[in-house]
């Protein structure tokens, strides 16, 4: 697609600066001079495209926007198909890894909804040893991309420390930067963060209280982590150019891609999980347990009931669970129970859990991994359950992070429910904090949601039996690129 002069972005627009300076057609007239301004594919007749010609004064960052009706590509790469470069698509405009067109609002195909969009080649930039200041000003415009999807794009790999610059459109209502190095051991993640405009979202902490002030609450981890934006409602989510800094305590080379996801208007509803349940040898052990394999399980009675009420404490957030796929795990009795506390040179890094993770492998591409088993213990006794990460790599399975493990021994203790217990992990995998956490010096800290209170009746509370969910904790379950 081409560029008019200066783009009009109107409806599309959430009032970033575009960069142009005088407005395109938009009156539902159509051109059919070759060359002439448009300002929607349907502007240019057959044969033409209205493409983009992007505007730089040679620093490689459009400062400007043009669109006019010039012949279209060569190629069958309509909108909504994947795309590495401009060059892959008819209309001559890869975003974000998928063809697109210029648009005004309510020109798009069905299913696919205008977006203001950066002028940045593909909505990206980088990885690079910089993040320039130019890319907070870069001309913007309008485009169409899908109306309800997690649009999943390959950053690619890069040394330590590189930084990388991602568009977030319009009716983005999260996006998540996944990490991840081979190197054994090493911890990995977003060093910094840096929002629209350059404000600061993340700082690679040194200490608690750093941590627990960063807008943006998140952890790197061991081989893999995920960070997901927004994770709080009490940070303005503003659509536009990010800046991120992706690093390894290790060095070393670090791979890293993004999810955008995509929701009618920019605000995310309620949808659908997906799980993968895992099932170790849970043998006699009484309680309701016994007898629950991946065959046995559309019929037994503690399954089902657990499920059940499962729905019913997700339903807070209008979220279904399904498909539930169930697998048994066998040929692993050195997995049926996990030391959850096993590092031998404390190193923070979970070595029972790791490998128990490993053995994921999703039926679904977008689903949470459950695994079931007779004993997890902890660093003080036994712990009901455990997430890898808050929150864990979404649409990753078999790595370190990448699910929750679920002791299977709660059915016998007077609470908390085991139905309760699954799903206060699988918060966590979706990113909810405690909503209140006693560290190992006695203090307390709270999650970063401003609405939820210290309550033992709230669902992600560590000891209880509560299952409530406030609207902010609504809010963060809605952004994950699991819920769809």
């Amino acid at each position: 697609m081409r560029v008019a002069a200066l783009l009009l972005l109107g409806a599309c627009s959430d009032g970033h600066p575009d960069g142009a300076d005088s407005p395109s057609p938009n009156d539902g007239s159509t051109v059919d001079a070759l060359g002439s301004s448009c300002a929607r594919e349907v502007d240019c007749p057959d044969g033409l495209a209205c493409r983009v010609e992007r505007v730089d004064d040679g620093d490689g960052i459009p400062e400007q926007v043009l669109t006019r009706c010039l012949p279209e590509n060569d190629v069958a790469g309509a909108t909504g198909d994947a795309c590495a470069s401009d060059g892959d698509c008819r209309t001559g405009l890869c975003h974000l890894g998928l063809c697109t067109e210029v648009c005004t609002a309510d020109s798009c195909p069905a299913g696919f909804a205008c977006n203001d969009v950066s002028a940045l080649p593909g909505g990206l930039l980088g990885p690079g040893p910089e993040c320039p200041a130019a890319v907070f000003s870069a001309a913007r415009f309008s485009a169409c991309l899908p109306e309800s999807a997690v649009i999943d794009l390959a950053l690619g790999e890069a040394p330590s420390g590189e930084w990388t610059v991602l568009d977030v459109p319009s009716q983005a209502v999260s996006f998540t930067v996944i990490s991840e190095t081979e190197t054994p051991d090493a911890y990995v993640g977003v060093w910094w963060l840096l929002g629209r405009d350059g404000e600061e979202l993340y700082l690679l902490p040194d200490t608690q209280a750093e941590l627990l002030a960063q807008p943006i609450r998140y952890f790197p981890g061991d081989r893999i982590s995920a960070m997901l934006v927004p994770n709080t409602p009490d940070v303005a989510f503003l659509r536009g150019t990010y800046c991120f800094r992706i690093g390894s305590d290790a060095g070393g080379t670090v791979a890293s891609r993004a999810r955008v996801k995509m929701a009618p208007g920019g605000t995310a509803g309620g949808g659908t999980l997906a799980l993968d349940v895992h099932v170790l040898n849970l043998a006699g052990m009484g309680c309701g347990v016994d007898g629950l394999y991946a065959a046995s399980a559309a019929t037994h009675p503690l399954w089902q009931d657990t499920l059940g009420e499962m729905g019913e404490i997700f339903a807070q957030a209008s979220i279904t669970l399904g498909p539930v796929a169930m697998h048994d795990i066998v040929g692993h009795p050195e997995l049926d129970v996990i030391d959850y506390f096993d590092g031998p040179d404390d190193d923070g890094v979970y070595e029972e859990l790791n490998a128990l993770f490993s053995t994921g492998t999703g039926a679904a591409p977008d689903s949470v991994d459950v695994f079931l088993v007779r004993h997890l213990e902890g660093d003080n006794g036994p712990k009901n359950g455990v997430s890898g990460a808050i929150p864990g790599p979404p649409g990753v399975h078999g790595l370190p992070h990448a699910g929750v493990a679920i002791n299977m021994e709660v059915p016998c203790m007077p609470s908390p429910s085991l139905s309760r217990v699954i799903a206060h992990e699988i918060g966590h995998q979706l990113g909810l904090f405690h909503n209140i956490q006693t560290e190992t010096d006695g203090s307390r800290t709270h999650d970063p949601i401003e609405d939820t209170s210290d309550g033992a009746d709230n669902l992600m509370f560590g000891t209880s039996d509560g299952i409530d969910l406030t609207p902010g904790q609504v809010f963060v379950l809605r952004t994950s690129p699991l819920v769809q």
